[in-house]
C-alpha cells in the first residue's frame, strides 16, 4: 500500500462493500430466477394449447376426408397412414400404411393417433415440434387424454371421439 497524504490506500472492495454486492446480486438472481420459472410454465402452457388446436384441425381433416372419401367404411387412408374412425368419421386409431405395421387398438392407440395427426404428417397439420415428450391415456369411450411434456397431471388436453371436441384443461 502506498502512503498518501498520511493515509493508506485501498484497492479493490472492502468486506462490507462485498457484501452489499453479494446481497444486491443475491436478490437479482432470485428475481430473475423466479421470472424464468414463470415463463417456463407459461410457454408449457401455451405449447399444450397449440398442440390441442393442432390436433383438433388434423381430427378434423380425418373426418372431413372420411365425409368426401370413406363413408360409411370404418376406415381411412390419408397422408401415409391407416386411420380407424367411429360411425361419425371421428378418429380413434391410426398406423403406418406399409406391410406388418400391425394391428389397431390397444393400450398406445392413442400415441399412435397423435403421432399420425400431429408429428409424422407434414401435410395433414403444423408440427408443435414437442410431441416426442407428450404422454397418452386412452378413455374408454374412444377418446384420448394428453398430458404435456414433463408436466404434473394437472396440465393436460382431452380428446373425444363422440364428437371430435378437444377440452383444454390446466392448472391455475
Amino acid at each position: 500500500m502506498m502512503m498518501y497524504g498520511g493515509r493508506n490506500r485501498q484497492r479493490g472492495l472492502t468486506r462490507y462493500e462485498f457484501l452489499w454486492v453479494s446481497i444486491v446480486f443475491g436478490v437479482l438472481l432470485a428475481l430473475a430466477l423466479g421470472y424464468y420459472q414463470r415463463l417456463a410454465a407459461e410457454s408449457q402452457r401455451f405449447t399444450l394449447q397449440l398442440q390441442a388446436r393442432n390436433f383438433a384441425q388434423a381430427a378434423t381433416v380425418v373426418r372431413a376426408f372420411w365425409q368426401l372419401k370413406a363413408k360409411p367404411a370404418d376406415t381411412v387412408e390419408l397422408d401415409g397412414f391407416v386411420y380407424r374412425v367411429n360411425k361419425r368419421g371421428w378418429p380413434l386409431d391410426a398406423h403406418p400404411v406399409a406391410p406388418g405395421a400391425g394391428a389397431l387398438g390397444g393400450p398406445k392407440r392413442c400415441e399412435r393417433l397423435l403421432f399420425s395427426l400431429i408429428i409424422a404428417p407434414e401435410s395433414a397439420t403444423v408440427n408443435s415440434g414437442s410431441g416426442t415428450n407428450i404422454s397418452a391415456k386412452p378413455d374408454t369411450e374412444g377418446g384420448c387424454r394428453f398430458y404435456g411434456a414433463g408436466a404434473s397431471k394437472a396440465l393436460y388436453y382431452e380428446y373425444s371421439a363422440r364428437d371430435g371436441g378437444v377440452t383444454q384443461v390446466f392448472a391455475n
